[in-house]
């Protein structure tokens, strides 16, 4: 989304700030106002728009593209990222002084393969989600389900966790979960090997030896059969929106 499509979303704009605003909309800063706004990948934010995020932080005031009046707002900022933030702040400029602003309180949520005894309680809690959502009884997880699941180090964390969770009920229809049920991506996407062959290009598209162009051609079968939407096809890879939209640049 261009970052100005961004500051619209967050702090709104008035009547005729630009092409196509015919009226006037209320952002997310002020619909939370007296509440919480969640704001996630705040490491891949446009540096103007940092800037303009940090004098909200620091005024709590609001001002609407094409307004002339601020707007004073209450709101708990919680922010997340799957970068170092710190070599953020070094590599790609991430504001520092907004990474301190925002970081009053700091939650580090170690990454899955460093916390395996959580895997049961994640793994029941997306199976009972997703058996609700497809109309099915929650299917009993066998304990080989589980010892195949740790035995992968999760790169795309918990994302990926829910996608191979979400395939792996389609595949079972409400038996028990097997590991003959797991799909587990290539890992030309950083991700975990093994698992189903199928996964990966059908069988008469041979993946290409180049890392590169076999990564193009997993993501493009991705977005295709997600109808060109990048946010499911991110979710379905098990990786994030950022790393797909990198990708596909």
């Amino acid at each position: 989304m261009p970052s100005n499509l961004i500051e619209s979303e967050l702090f709104g704009h008035e009547r005729g700030a630009f092409t196509d605003a015919k009226s006037r909309k209320i952002g997310l800063f002020e619909e939370a106002n007296g509440g919480t706004i969640f704001l996630d990948e705040i490491g891949e934010m446009d540096m103007n728009l940092q800037v303009k995020l940090l004098r909200v932080l620091e005024d709590r005031k609001i001002r609407r593209l094409g307004g002339n009046r601020n707007i004073d707002i209450d709101v708990r900022v919680v922010a997340a990222t799957n970068l170092e933030i710190k070599e953020a702040i070094e590599q790609t400029g991430f504001r520092e002084d907004l990474y301190y602003r925002l970081a009053s309180y700091r939650v580090a949520i170690p990454p899955l393969r460093e916390r395996r005894e959580d895997l049961p309680l994640i793994v029941d809690h997306f199976v009972e989600r997703f058996a609700e959502e497809m109309g099915l009884k929650p299917p009993r997880v066998s304990q080989e389900f589980m010892d195949e699941i740790g035995k992968h180090q999760f790169p795309g964390n918990v994302r990926q966790l829910r996608n191979i969770i979400e395939h792996a009920l389609i595949e079972s229809s409400g038996e028990d979960l097997q590991p003959s049920h797991l799909l587990f991506h290539r890992d030309v996407l950083g991700l975990a090997t093994g698992g189903d062959p199928r996964i990966g290009p059908p069988a008469q598209e041979e993946l290409p030896a180049n890392l590169k162009e076999a990564q193009k051609v997993l993501i493009d079968r991705a977005v295709r059969e997600c109808n060109g939407n990048l946010s499911e096809a991110a979710r379905r890879l098990g990786i994030s929106r950022a790393k797909l939209y990198r990708a596909l640049n």
